[in-house]
């Protein structure tokens, strides 16, 4: 008998040093891709669990009609955590919305008196007042007011 060829036990090695290879090289990949996807997920929980601490309040708003500027001030309440501020948006009776966008960033305890104005004649009275929204980065943490403005003097209107 001629047979020319590799033995079996030969072929059974080549076979399992095959599947051996083949598994370190999956073992490989797919660790480095979960400990990617880990790592995002991590970053998402420290981000919710931050923004879950965080507390803030809207201590006052003023509007005059004379001067059309509002006057605002927020107190971060939370004690270890800041609060950051993207933007403030006030929204009048006609559906229109006016946009201060502004980084502001409250340390715990601290409190910020802001003063701005929107264009000409966005609220001439109290009545065309709508809301308020004071948008943070944690998006969920907004503040956000849809009470009336009263007035309590000649030209300033309170909330």
């Amino acid at each position: 008998m001629n047979n020319k060829g590799l033995s079996s036990l030969v072929g059974e090695v080549l076979m399992i040093s095959l599947v051996f290879v083949a598994g370190i090289f999956v073992y490989k990949w797919g660790g480095g891709f979960s400990s990617k996807h880990l790592d995002n997920s991590k970053e998402s929980g420290y981000k919710i669990t931050e923004c879950a601490v965080v507390q803030a309040s809207l201590d006052e708003f003023f509007y005059n009609t004379q001067t059309q500027e509002f006057k605002i001030m927020i107190t971060n309440k939370a004690t270890t955590q800041p609060y950051v501020i993207e933007r403030i948006e006030i929204y009048n009776s006609k559906g229109q919305k006016c946009v201060i966008e502004d980084m502001i960033k409250l340390i715990p305890g601290e409190t910020k008196f802001f003063n701005f104005s929107c264009n000409n004649n966005f609220i001439t009275t109290c009545d065309e007042f709508r809301s308020l929204a004071v948008v943070s980065q944690c998006k969920d943490k907004s503040l956000y007011y849809g009470r009336q403005l009263v007035l309590t003097s000649s030209n300033v209107c309170k909330m």
